[in-house]
């Protein structure tokens, strides 16, 4: 989810000495910009629309910052936009990233579709969010069908159970829910529905 991309973001950012990115993704829908107050920022999205070439000066000129290590990388989120970034786009994003020694998180659109697949088959590590009931358990299990190459029995995969132990008659216990998408205990987060937790 945002949510967790977003927080997982700032974190790494605060209790590490790695330079972060956070990415929006999302040109439809994204809420990056919302939620870290930076909707007057521009925007990768300006840039696509002029057609302007895309390099590392003017990469850096388009980040956000937030902290001393986090920053951001903003779209303008409209349904009139494609769902994906432009190829080229997204490249130059992930070179930079690497060449710079940053890490890179993205924030996914919720479209599944084969660019979705070319993107996360670049990443190092990817975090799935579900909620502990039947229903998260299908979208969990079509997301790692999805991702292909058996990544679920692998270690690059981490599965958030979101708003843990709050469903209630389809509650799918977390080792069961864990066993039927071949994921080992230690991959897998609970995050309690404690809106008090996410008020500090």
């Amino acid at each position: 989810s945002s949510t967790v991309a977003q927080t997982v973001a700032v974190a790494i950012s605060m209790f590490s000495e790695a330079e972060v990115i956070l990415a929006d993704l999302d040109q439809q829908t994204g809420t990056v910009a919302l939620n870290f107050d930076a909707v007057d920022a521009r925007t990768l999205t300006d840039v696509l629309r002029r057609r302007s070439p895309i390099d590392d000066v003017l990469m850096e000129r388009l980040f956000v910052p937030v902290n001393e290590r986090l920053k951001l990388l903003l779209v303008e989120p409209s349904f009139e936009n494609a769902p994906h970034l432009a190829a080229p786009a997204l490249n130059a994003i992930i070179s930079l990233a690497d060449r710079r020694g940053r890490q890179l998180l993205f924030d996914m659109p919720s479209v599944w579709d084969s660019r979705t697949r070319k993107t996360l088959a670049q990443a190092d590590h990817v975090v799935i969010s579900a909620g502990a009931a039947v229903g998260g358990r299908l979208t969990a299990q079509k997301a790692l069908e999805g991702l292909g190459g058996g990544r679920g029995a692998s270690r690059d995969v981490t599965l958030v159970l979101n708003k843990y132990r709050s469903q209630r008659g389809n509650a799918v216990p977390d080792r069961a829910f864990a066993e039927m998408l071949g994921l080992g205990a230690d991959q897998v987060v609970r995050v309690p529905a404690d809106a008090a937790l996410f008020n500090h």
